[in-house]
């Protein structure tokens, strides 16, 4: 029997997937708190709870007496400081796949932060599949929305997908714009 506990098992993928999506809910709020009430990303990283502000699939506060879930902050920290960096680059992907009045700027802030991290994890991260990154922001915009703004996640994310990887994008099928 040794003494290495828990912190001596290989990750598993499972874990490691649980982790990285509690990630990107927390680069998701990390990137929504920076818009609200400024700040810088390091410093904001530096002081991340190590709990989620609350619990994804109730939007209750995570309980105190329960371990906080599994998050890959190296990874939450790399969306939120690249993501935060190359806005400017983003926010021109996401201007031409929304289609609505206004674009961008009308967008409320929690889902400019979805579009932000999920469109750059479709510029810069080719090591995860657009399809995952694509259900990934779903899911989160999932736990912050009851009403139609996952399916706008999923349209805005898609046609991003389509103009930053369209070898990846070429066999999957996107339905056509309809109106003028």
């Amino acid at each position: 029997m040794t003494e290495d506990g828990p912190a001596a098992k290989p990750t598993r993928p499972r874990a490691r997937a649980e982790s990285r999506s509690n990630a990107r809910i927390a680069a998701v709020q990390a990137l929504y708190a920076m818009e609200i009430a400024g700040g810088d990303p390091e410093s904001l990283i530096r002081d991340w709870p190590a709990r989620p502000h609350a619990d994804p699939e109730d939007g209750e506060p995570a309980a105190s007496d329960s371990p906080p879930p599994p998050l890959d902050r190296a990874f939450m920290a790399e969306v939120v400081r690249r993501a935060h960096a190359e806005r400017a680059d983003l926010a021109r992907h996401i201007e031409s796949a929304l289609e609505r009045e206004g674009g961008l700027e009308r967008t409320e802030a929690l889902l400019r932060a979805i579009f932000t991290a999920g469109a750059f994890e479709l510029a810069q991260r080719f090591d995860v599949p657009a399809r995952v990154v694509i259900d990934e922001y779903v899911r989160v915009a999932r736990s912050f929305y009851d009403g139609s703004e996952p399916a706008l996640v999923n349209a805005v994310l898609d046609r991003i997908a389509h103009a930053v990887r369209p070898f990846e994008m070429a066999g999957v099928a996107r339905k056509p714009k309809t109106g003028p």
